[in-house]
This record gives C-alpha cells, structure tokens and sequence, in this order.
C-alpha cells in the first residue's frame, strides 16, 4: 500500500523530466499500474489502513493529471496512461469500501473521513539544509499508544464518541497535543504524530488548532517531524540498501514527507532503491523464507537493544524461537498462496492478514507474517512491558521557545 503511494510521488516530479530520466517515469509506471493490478485482484484483503493508502496513491495520481494536462510538452500518450491509472484507482478504491465496512464496521465509521475520496495534499517543494539537518537530535522513545492515538485522530474528524455523544469536528484536548508533539519519539511514533497534522490539514482544522501553535503555521510543525524523519530515513541505509526489516517504515517516512513536497525524500538513488523491491510479475512484496528467518533475527535484535536485553542465553533462545515460529507460519502461508494461484513465495500482503495487532505485535507481523508478534507477547516478561502500553516523559512540545529554522 504504501509502496503503491511512494512510486506515484515522483509522477510529479518526472512528468517535466529530461530524456536521460525517461528510463526511470516508464518504470514507475509499469510498477504502480502491476500493484494496482495486485490490490484490484481481491477487494476483500484491503482494510481500513489499505484503503487510506489507496486514496492517498489516487491524490497523488490526480495531481499528476493535472500537471500534465496543464504542461504542453507532456505527450498525450502519458497523460492518457495518467487518466486511465486515474480510473482504475478511484474505482478499486470504490468497490473496496464494501468490504473494508464488513471487516470492521467500527474501525469504519470513525476513520471514514480518511478513506471516502482521494487525499490531495499541496504540494509545496522544501529541501533542507545540510548545516541545519546535522544539528537534529533524534529521539529515542518508539513508544507509542494507539488506543489513544485513534482517539486523539477521531477527535479532530468528528467521530469520537463519548457518552453516547459524538465529538465536534476539530476537537483538540491538552492530552492529545502533549502526545501528538512529544518531541521524544522516533520511527514509527514520531510518522504517526506528523500523520496526526497532515490530517488536521487535510480535513480543514488548522484555524481550530492555532491556539495550540502559538502563532506558527502545522507547515512549521511537519518541517521540524519530516526534518528529524529524513535523519532518521537517511540511518537506515547502509551501502545502498535498507534491511526487509526496516522497509516497511522507510517508505512509511518517504510517502507522508515526500507527498508535502519535501524533495530530500525524492531523491533518484531512493526512486531508484524502492522500485527494485516488488515482484516484478505480481507487483507486490514477495518473501522467501531465508527473508522471513533473517528478519526475525533483526528484530529480536532490536528488542534486545530497546530493553538493554545483555544475557547471550535469553537472546540466542529467542532467536531460535521466533526462527521456528517464522518458519512454520512462512509454510502455512506459502500452501494458502500456492492453492490460491500457484505461485512459489507467499506476498507480504498476505503476511499482513493478520487482524488486531498493535504497536509491536503490528509491526513485526507485517515482517514475519504474525508470527514473532505472538511470541514476543508471550514472552513479555524478558522484555518488560510491551511498547505502546505508555508514555513515559512524554512532554509537549513548546512551540513558543523553538526556533524555527528557515529550509
């Protein structure tokens, strides 16, 4: 889903590119209309997140329609791919809506606001500063709430319910500003605090939240999260490649700071990278099971680091056991994938079936196909409390002593 966002991005950027970048514009487009292809196939697998991912792949095509309509030196063949790849997408986006409704009524109803029609975000071109962006201080808390994440979201959409009364639009409480700027988190708690206010924009709130932001502009806010993001983004990579582990947040960073405009996110080498990770056939992400066993060591790996886990007994047990459980669930997959169309390697998408997991539990599950997140549940109590139960020192962040720091 994500994937399908980030390789609609550079459509605007390459649609006036030079002939030496043509190369690259046909190869986006042969890998956003195959994942298209592969999100239309079954509309039953797309979920509420999915579909949002879908409607911001349909903004970002929609901009590009317009660009190249507007531009007389687009060929009209292009722009004809532009307007069919248009349709195609607004109508899976439509069909799916049934089925993601069915899935989790509940879930529906209080992000509907975010999955109803395309997301469309002004496209405002930033590059950062080399000097300013080696002064960033990255947080270290990758703690984050998700109950009350969704609650602070449904707030500022109007589908909170509270006594069986429905919150106004624009709702912006003290706890949810305190959690939504902790100036403390990274990785995936500090994208979902930036998506909190490009949802804030999107919806038409930011007159509501100026009290909130003393004077400054949400566009200042994104700057300060999407310029801690590309340090963060830019850590990942080692040697020209980004680990299976940690792909699925470096294109969550690269799709929600690239589609504001913030150019570092774009570069060609990072087109370049992520183009090459979907199956070229399918159009998706395919896993082998040396993928899913590497992974599950990484991120035992991780945990271990998180929670200052030292005894070589512990881990090397743990590796072990998540190895095995990974294994098992790679070949109950690889027999559903294989009875299903024949193929020889189970997609990341139907690793990502699995339904009800949080914070850790959802973001192993999407790198190991649900099977480290039940085993680090229940063996919580080497690794003290499962992320995303707190906040500890979180603080707001004090717009009112930040200086904000031309880009």
């Amino acid at each position: 889903m994500k994937f399908l966002i980030l390789i609609c991005l550079p459509l605007t950027l390459t649609l006036s590119a030079p002939l030496d970048r043509d190369e690259l514009l046909q190869n986006v487009l042969q890998v956003v209309s195959k994942g298209l292809q592969f999100f239309s196939s079954d509309y039953s697998d797309i979920n509420v997140d999915g579909l949002f991912g879908l409607r911001l792949g349909q903004g970002q095509i929609i901009s590009a329609v317009k660009q190249c309509s507007s531009n007389p030196s687009c060929p009209k063949q292009l722009l004809t791919i532009l307007q069919n790849l248009e349709k195609n997408l607004d109508d899976t986006c439509d069909k799916a809506l049934p089925y993601v409704e069915q899935t989790d009524e509940a879930y529906y109803e209080r992000f509907i606001k975010t999955i109803d029609q395309p997301y469309i975000l002004p496209f405002q071109p930033i590059k950062f500063d080399k000097t300013t962006l080696a002064k960033v201080t990255l947080g270290s808390s990758t703690n984050y709430n998700e109950p009350k994440g969704d609650d602070c979201y449904a707030r500022v959409m109007g589908t909170y319910k509270e006594n069986s009364r429905t919150t106004q639009k624009c709702t912006m409480t003290d706890q949810c500003w305190k959690m939504m700027t902790d100036p403390t988190t990274a990785k995936y708690s500090l994208t979902h605090q930036l998506l909190y206010f490009i949802v804030i924009e999107n919806i038409g709130c930011q007159d509501q939240v100026k009290t909130f932001l003393h004077h400054h502009e949400i566009r200042d806010v994104e700057t300060m999260m999407c310029r801690k993001i590309l340090k963060d983004s830019m850590s990942l990579i080692s040697e020209g490649k980004v680990k299976d582990s940690n792909k699925d947040l470096f294109l969550e960073q690269t799709v929600l700071c690239g589609m504001l405009g913030y150019e570092d996110f774009l570069s060609f080498d990072w087109m370049k990278m992520t183009l090459s990770w979907p199956d070229k056939n399918i159009g998706c992400f395919k896993l082998t099971k040396q993928d899913v066993e590497q992974m599950a060591v990484d991120m035992i790996d991780q945990f271990a680091n998180q929670f200052n886990i030292t005894d070589p007994k512990i881990i090397k047990e743990d590796k072990l056991a998540a190895m095995k459980s990974a294994d098992s669930n790679y070949e109950k997959q690889e027999a559903l994938e294989n009875q299903r169309s024949g193929d020889i390697a189970p997609t990341m998408r139907k690793l990502l079936r699995e339904k009800g997991m949080k914070d850790v539990s959802e973001r192993v599950s999407k790198i190991v196909g649900a099977t480290t997140s039940k085993y680090w549940l229940e063996r919580r109590t080497n690794y003290g409390k499962v992320p995303g139960s707190s906040l500890p020192g979180a603080g707001a962040l004090n717009l009112t002593s930040i200086e904000f720091e031309d880009v």
